[in-house]
């Protein structure tokens, strides 16, 4: 018997598994003994998983994941003629009891090793972030669930049905499509703006939603968003390098005289950074916005990169196409402060009196600096 053979190349992957939970447990024991531990593999573990935090905060690359990329193995329960373990336990003890035949110790002792890193790397990560404000906390769970995703999209569909039951959901694979429950659906659907996830624009027969692999992955990263964002309660702090605890807006860094922005683009633009799902309006009204007042459409579209379900070739056609540069060539003017509140997104403060377009916020304000200036 080799216990968790099949799920070992996954969990180094993939770690937020909750049965990841039971590995360690059956490796190392509870959660004290593994902090308490003084094992050169942990200690190593608790380095990487704080570096992780703060690679994935800067926007930087983390080479061992980046290497777990090309960790493929194929998924032996799909492959597998024997059914005793699945009779020994719950889902998340079926793995521990596997009887497939192994020829080669010498793979499973590696696969097992590679696993106890990255699981131990993911306690500590979490551990890491659980200090951080909420702000930051979403923010890298954001970042770390685009970089799940990237990899579960090229994982087989028997891989997949045991991530869709880990987090409980409730979906069936048949002809080739997933077909996930409407309660499901919208518990991760609801946060994903785009107009085909809206339940109107979707297949929907007996309670279950259609959906393609790409799709059930995009809907997942929803769920691992969520289970990032948990704080785990250990009594350890971990010390994170980042130059900001807060990622809220910072004018200063994103040029055309940023500090004259109107409240509304400000908000927008500090929801955005947070990773935060932004409506259509919203973000139709800040591309507008930049693009009127000068910004390239490259640093447009870049203003976009945190948001969840941000697609650059997606984004840079819209992004586009308010500049002009697309369909009939007119750019799109900025909506009215009467259109902004009309969608909710109006943020007004005292600076707003007598002011009915943000456009023209932004002219005042530059002018009034510029006057300032010129006495001085």
């Amino acid at each position: 018997m080799k216990p968790f053979l099949p799920i070992l190349p996954f969990l180094a992957k993939y770690p937020f598994l909750r049965v990841a939970g039971r590995f360690l447990e059956f490796e190392f024991g509870d959660l004290e003994s593994i902090l308490r531990s003084d094992d050169e593999l942990v200690s190593s573990a608790r380095e990487l998983g704080v570096r992780i935090v703060e690679a994935t905060l800067k926007g930087e690359k983390v080479p061992e994941l980046e290497n777990l990329k090309d960790l493929k193995e194929p998924f032996l329960c799909e492959e597998c003629d024997v059914k005793d373990c699945v009779g020994r336990g719950g889902d998340l003890d079926r793995f521990r009891f596997c009887d497939y035949p192994v020829h080669s110790s010498e793979k499973y002792i590696k696969h097992l090793n590679i696993a106890k890193k990255f699981v131990l790397a993911y306690l500590f990560s979490k551990i890491a972030v659980s200090n951080l404000s909420e702000a930051l906390r979403r923010k890298f769970a954001v970042r770390m669930a685009r970089i799940y995703r990237e990899m579960l999209e090229g994982e087989s569909v028997g891989f997949l049905k045991v991530v869709v039951a880990d987090f409980g959901i409730n979906a069936k694979f048949v002809d080739g499509i997933f077909r996930v429950d409407v309660v499901d659906y919208l518990r991760g659907a609801v946060r994903i703006k785009a107009e085909e996830w809206k339940l109107v624009n979707r297949r929907l027969e007996r309670g279950f939603v259609f959906l393609s692999k790409r799709e059930l992955v995009r809907l997942l990263e929803e769920f691992l968003r969520d289970r990032l964002c948990e704080r785990v309660e250990a009594g350890l702090k971990l010390e994170v390098k980042v130059e900001h605890e807060s990622v809220d807006l910072d004018v200063k860094d994103l040029g055309i005289k940023a500090e004259c922005y109107p409240p509304c683009m400000k908000k927008i633009l500090s929801d955005l950074r947070n990773g935060m799902n932004v409506p259509h309006s919203a973000r139709f009204a800040i591309a507008a916005f930049l693009l009127n007042i000068g910004m390239s459409v490259d640093d447009v579209v870049n203003v976009f990169r945190n948001a969840p379900d941000f697609d650059e070739d997606k984004t840079r056609y819209q992004v586009e196409h308010i500049a002009g540069r697309r369909g009939k060539g007119e750019e799109y003017i900025c909506p009215s402060c009467d259109t902004m509140k009309s969608y909710g997104n109006c943020y007004a403060d005292e600076s707003c009196s007598n002011i009915k377009h943000p456009v023209r916020y932004y002219v005042r304000c530059v002018r009034s600096h510029s006057k300032r200036y010129s006495r001085e």
